[in-house]
């Protein structure tokens, strides 16, 4: 492209005015040896890598906010009571008992998928043990404070989302 500005300037593209070198090579720019286009290019990519980064980090600060509000803050205080252990526990003979098994798959799906966009890439391995850790957390804080029952399959389940969530990506 500088070459053809060059040349309809009647100048001949050279090393000297930042056109063709005379080895016949693509022009350099000031960018480490790489063409322009192609700096540009980089450069694009480094952006929208940290648009990307920035948007699933804020979307990860959102999502976790919205998730305390669902466990704690949408029962009442001591409302539910009570420890389950047993492996499938949870799962019971009506649609209802079903679908609180699902939901909280479907609750740790964004975990699954907007945690390791908040982490380096490096560390992307941990998407499923903090789900966990985090499963863990919440029902004993459930357990704690009345707002909910502490069940296994809970933990289970959450863990499993988020595993299905890191899969998706």
């Amino acid at each position: 492209m500088l070459a053809r500005r060059l040349r309809k300037n009647g100048q001949q593209p050279t090393e000297e005015n930042g056109g063709l070198p005379e080895n016949g090579q693509q022009p350099t720019g000031e960018n480490g040896g790489l063409p322009e286009r192609a700096a540009l290019s980089e450069r694009l990519n480094l952006w929208l890598k940290n648009a990307g980064h920035f948007l699933g980090s804020n979307l990860f600060v959102i999502y976790l906010w919205m998730l305390v509000m669902i466990v704690f803050f949408c029962r009442e205080p001591g409302s539910r009571m009570g420890t389950d252990f047993r492996f499938m526990g949870t799962w019971g003979t009506t649609m209802q008992d079903h679908a609180w098994v699902i939901e909280n798959i479907f609750l740790f799906l964004p975990f699954g998928f907007l945690f390791p966009v908040w982490l380096p890439k490096k560390k992307t391995a941990w998407t499923i043990p903090v789900g966990f850790l985090c499963s863990v957390a919440i029902e004993y804080c459930q357990l704690r404070t009345g707002r909910g029952f502490c069940q296994l399959d809970d933990v289970i389940m959450n863990t499993l989302g988020a595993g299905i969530g890191f899969l998706y990506i």
